[in-house]
């Protein structure tokens, strides 16, 4: 039996050992077993540690096994040599559940208690009681009594007894928090011991009290003690059996545990590798071969957190009984051969049947099942299908007519064996085909083998082409398809005889010659072109070369720059381009740019009186005796005038312009300077708005699970805009009016912000306006949804969340319950039964589940070990005797000796 321990991290998990600690959260498959024939069912149970919600509590005798040693080293000494005292605040590092709350803090007794959570003003002890558990009086001694009695820590006494003192042990999920009181003198009988222990653990929230021993003082208080536990108001507790307030003793070590009883924490899952096969806590299994189950456990922490879960395995083995033999069977065929059928006995007698059917096509593993009650395990066989495959050759040929051919080979290249038909002909291509040897998984095949004819090459030719032409590359493969290659170099500069030589192995006659011409280049020759000034008229290039050549020239003619001009022969010949180039002059230019103030004009430039904007030119004759221009862009910058009106909100006042204060509705004017130094004057006509008045109103304010609520303005005022932002993160631009839905639990806050037509803005902000209680979760299970007449009640656990308050209808007699966990007991009838409950909270939401349970009723039979054949009215024949609904004569009764088989049919 092995057992992990995981917390579920968001996206990882963590794994532990073995529980560390008795009340650690943990679950029990079982032990092994063993089954004598595949197919016979067992029942496996697990036993996981019991907590729920602290709602209530049970109390149990468990194994005496203290966690630690009472007097370990270590701890935190705590009523040191001090009678009837309170330890100063612990802080516990877990989250402890119980009664309802969670606590994260506690103080310790020194007369063996524990009081949960903030406890100002608790210094002193208590040692006076005789109330029992539960009890208001009681509460002053505080919550966990293990044990409760007036025991006296400032009483020295030999060997490190007399101390108390307190340990936090262990390891995420599982921490506990122990109190030890070892060899404690009681008061006013010093001579007197007592040691006991209590042990607070998390995520179950279990509480364990341990005593060792127990002595008693009959003559101080009357000697009272307790084991037990109540709430803070004393009104809900519970005591260990026998051990309420008296006068009692313990002379042999016990152990008591409170387990939470309210609605369980915790989910059992029962698993075959990573399949689900049930959430009970018993699971019926019939098993094959060998297997493994696992039980898992599941514990949800009360007061949030990460679900912690444990596992154990129990492993199922099965006696295989008899194993079929059957006679040895060709375990090999080709793809669509036809494999003969399988016995269906074996030769050990077995009968049974095979699966799958038998499949030509593909290798297969078929199962051999035998019948029932043979207590015979199941065989296998493998066929094994070998697909049809092609032969493979290397590419034969091609051949020259009348070359000699090699024979073909007789094994292929994936070595199949076999011949090849007809004869070996060098005088024509012929088709051959390869049949493989019987026996083999193999197909036919063919293959072709070429015979060319010789033949002389033959290429068309080539050329002529002009001197420098790119002459492309002579082609290697002739018109008639004999390859091979040419001698010389290609020479795009002189004619010349090229050679072709025919490759290695071709069909062919011998070498063959080619010419190609070259045609020398002529360039046309012009008279130079003068030079000419920028604008110029040039007059166009001649046509015609004076060693009359026709042609074009190119580009157009530029008047404008020094160009280079190209000629291209248009005759029909070898010419070369001849070139030209016409030199222009440039002009000299000059453009200047400026902008003048209105106020500073006129303005004097180059002989000209300038008042406006423009642009004006001036002439020089230039140093290459070409004209130069001068050009001035003259802009004239006015004086500029600006008007803004502005609207200025009322909660903006008082608002600075141009360095001016606005308190009012006004008109406003400032002399400024603009960005190009000119004078500008701004106008300003001043309003100030008013801010609007903001109020808004919620049609619904709380309710169940959503809550859609319509958000209306109550303001009178105008507004343009309205935006709504609410808590949840939403927000609305609807106008006037926006209906929300709001589908998470809690209270919302929302705010409202109104804009005026000039911009004005003002909010208003309510806290909690509209609230979401959460709406129960209802769910049940029962201890069986099948009942039979030796199990009639059935117990119901309230897997319910969020709720207060139930109310169960059994479908049965009008019988209902508003217990959490109720068992109800239902006729020895066969029937249906429709069980509804309905659960409620505090803020009034309601949710309901239904589940069917069924009742049964199976036949019972007996079968006599002995009967009298003398004559009598009394047993004279062996039968079983069978209760009505079983048909009496329909059975298969079989009796076994060690070597007769007796068979008798009802």
């Amino acid at each position: 039996m092995k057992q992990s321990l995981s917390i579920v991290l968001l996206f990882f998990s963590v794994s532990f050992g073995l529980s560390q600690f008795p009340g650690c959260p943990d679950i029990d498959a079982g032990a092994d077993q063993t089954l004598s024939c595949p197919g016979i069912c067992t029942t496996l149970t697990a036993a996981p540690i019991v907590s729920g919600l602290t709602t209530s509590y049970t109390v149990s005798a468990v194994d005496y096994a203290p966690p630690i040693a009472y007097n370990a080293p270590g701890g935190t000494p705590i009523s040191v040599a001090t009678d009837d005292v309170w330890s100063p605040m612990i802080q516990l590092p877990f989250n402890f559940c119980y009664y309802g709350q969670t606590y994260t803090s506690c103080k310790v007794g020194s007369n063996g208690a524990i009081k949960l959570g903030p406890a100002p003003g608790f210094d002193f002890h208590p040692w006076d009681f005789s109330s029992q558990v539960p009890s208001p009086v009681l509460n002053d001694a505080g919550n966990i009594f293990g044990v409760y009695h007036d025991i006296d820590p400032s009483v020295p006494v030999a060997g490190g007894g007399g101390q108390v003192r307190w340990y936090l042990l262990g390891a995420a999920p599982c921490r506990i928090f122990v109190v030890s009181f070892y060899e404690m003198a009681h008061f006013s009988c010093n001579n007197l011991r007592s040691t006991h222990m209590m042990v607070l653990y998390e995520t179950t929230n279990v509480i364990d009290v341990y005593v060792e021993k127990k002595q008693t003082c009959n003559a101080w208080n009357n000697g009272n003690a307790v084991i037990g536990i109540q709430n803070n108001n004393g009104n809900q507790g519970i005591a260990a059996p026998g051990r309420n307030t008296a006068p009692w003793t313990v002379n042999v070590p016990e152990a008591w545990r409170f387990s939470p009883a309210g609605t369980p924490t915790y989910t059992v899952t029962w698993l075959q590798g990573t399949q689900v096969i049930s959430n009970n806590l018993s699971v019926e299994v019939c098993p094959n071969v060998n297997t493994t189950y696992t039980a898992s456990v599941t514990y949800t922490p009360c007061a949030g957190g990460n679900p912690v879960t444990v596992t154990d395995e129990v492993t199922v083995n099965v006696n295989q009984g008899i194993v079929p033999t059957f006679a040895p069977v060709t375990s090999t065929y080709c793809t669509g051969s036809t494999i003969p059928n399988f016995p269906s006995t074996s030769q050990n007698g077995i009968t049974g049947s095979w699966s799958p059917a038998i499949n030509n096509q593909q290798t297969t593993t078929y199962t051999f099942t035998p019948n029932p009650n043979q207590c015979a395990s199941p065989v296998q066989t493998t066929i094994t299908i070998t697909p049809i495959q092609i032969p493979s050759f290397p590419n034969f040929g091609p051949f020259c007519l009348g070359d000699n051919i090699p024979p073909l080979p007789l094994t292929s290249n994936n070595g199949f064996q076999g011949n090849w038909t007809p004869a070996l002909n060098n005088q024509q291509t012929t088709n051959y085909t390869f049949v493989p040897n019987a026996g083999q998984c193999a197909s036919s095949t063919q293959t072709t083998l070429q015979v060319i004819p010789i033949e002389s090459p033959v290429f068309s030719q080539v050329g002529p082409f002009c001197a420098g032409d790119a002459i492309p590359p002579l082609p290697t493969t002739s018109i008639n398809a004999i390859s091979g290659f040419w001698s010389p170099t290609i020479n795009n500069q002189l004619t010349t005889t090229y050679t072709f030589m025919p490759n290695s192995g071709a069909c062919a006659t011998g070498a063959v010659q080619m010419t190609v011409e070259v045609i020398p280049n002529t360039t046309p020759n012009f008279a130079q072109f003068e030079v000419f000034c920028a604008g110029d008229v040039i007059p166009p290039l001649p046509i015609t070369s004076l060693n009359n050549i026709s042609g074009v020239w190119s580009p157009a003619i530029n008047n404008l720059q020094t160009t280079n001009y190209t000629f291209t022969a248009t005759d029909s010949g070898c010419f070369t381009n001849a070139a030209m180039t016409i030199e222009v002059l440039p002009i000299a230019e000059s453009t200047t740019a400026i902008s003048y103030c209105e106020n500073d004009l006129p303005y004097f430039w180059n002989g000209l009186t300038i008042n406006n904007n423009g642009s004006y030119q001036a002439f020089f004759l230039g140093a290459n005796g070409c004209d130069s221009i001068a050009t001035l862009q003259f802009e004239v910058i006015p004086e500029l005038e600006s008007v803004t009106v502005l609207n200025i909100c009322e909660n903006e006042i008082p608002f600075t312009w141009n360095g001016l204060t606005i308190t009012e509705d006004d008109s406003y004017n400032v002399i400024l300077t603009s960005s190009l130094g000119c004078d500008s004057t701004a106008f300003l006509m001043a309003f100030v708005r008013p801010i609007p008045a903001v109020d808004f109103l919620a049609s619904v304010i709380e309710g169940c699970g959503s809550v859609t609520t319509n958000f209306s303005v109550s303001s009178t005022d105008s507004y343009v805009d309205s935006y709504w932002t609410f808590s949840d993160g939403t927000n609305s631009n609807a106008y006037g009016a926006v209906s929300k839905t709001f589908n998470t639990p809690g209270c919302y806050d929302v705010s409202l912000r109104l804009t005026t037509e000039f911009g004005c803005q003002n909010v208003s902000s309510k806290f909690e306006v509209v609230c979401v209680f959460p709406n129960p979760t209802t769910a049940f299970v029962a201890s069986s949804y099948t009942l039979n007449a030796f199990n009639q009640t059935c117990d119901f656990i309230n897997l319910s969340v969020n709720a207060d308050t139930y109310f169960w209808d059994f479908d049965h007699n009008n019988a209902t319950s508003a217990a959490t966990n109720p068992s109800y007991t239902y006729p020895e009838t066969p029937g249906q039964y429709n069980v509804w409950l309905v659960a409620e909270n505090d803020f009034g939401c309601v949710d309901s589940t239904n589940q069917m349970i069924a009742v049964i009723v199976e036949p019972i039979y007996y079968v006599p070990n002995a009967f009298t054949p003398d004559g009598d009215a009394f047993n004279n024949v062996f039968l079983p005797v069978f209760t009505s609904g079983f048909d009496p004569f329909s059975y298969k009764l079989l009796i076994f000796n060690r070597s007769i088989d007796f068979q008798s049919l009802g």
